[in-house]
C-alpha cells in the first residue's frame, strides 16, 4: 500500500511504497525459495522506505571512505545502486548519512569510541558537501 508524507512547510509531498525491511543486513537469514533463489528473512523486520536497506549497505563503507576522496566515492556508491534498483540517489545517500549518524553515536553510547571514530569521520566529510 503507498504511503504519502506530506510536510506543508517545505511543500513537499513523497509517495512511496514501503517494504519490509531487515534490522541490520549481517541479521539476513537466507531461505532458499521455490524458484532456486534465495530469500533473506529477518524476525524482526519492520516497514520502511525502500532506500533505507541500500542506506545500511553504505553505511560500512568507511575505510574505503576515509582512504579517499570521500564525497566522490560514496556519490559514486549511490548512483551505482539508483541505476541498478531505481531508487533515488539522494534518499539512498540521505538514508546511508542517517546510519552512518546513528550507528556511531551508539556505539559511543556503548562506549566504543575508537569504533565508532571511522562512523562519525566519514560522515562529517559527507556534511561538509552539504544535501546529496
Amino acid at each position: 500500500m503507498p504511503v504519502t508524507l506530506i510536510n506543508p512547510p517545505k511543500q513537499t509531498v513523497i509517495r512511496k511504497v514501503p517494504i519490509v525491511t531487515e534490522r541490520d543486513v549481517v541479521a539476513f537469514y537466507p531461505f532458499a525459495a521455490a524458484d532456486g533463489t534465495f530469500v533473506f528473512v529477518d524476525p524482526d523486520g519492520f516497514v520502511a522506505d525502500p532506500a533505507y536497506d541500500l542506506g545500511v549497505v553504505l553505511r560500512d563503507w568507511c575505510p574505503e571512505l576515509l582512504a579517499g576522496d570521500a564525497v566522490e566515492l560514496a556519490d559514486r556508491y549511490c548512483r551505482l545502486l539508483a541505476e541498478h534498483t531505481g531508487i533515488d540517489r539522494a534518499a539512498i545517500a540521505e538514508w546511508g548519512f542517517l546510519e552512518r549518524v546513528s550507528s556511531g553515536l551508539h556505539i559511543l553510547e556503548l562506549g566504543r569510541p575508537d569504533l565508532a571514530a571511522p562512523f562519525l569521520e566519514t560522515a562529517e566529510l559527507l556534511a561538509e558537501q552539504g544535501p546529496p
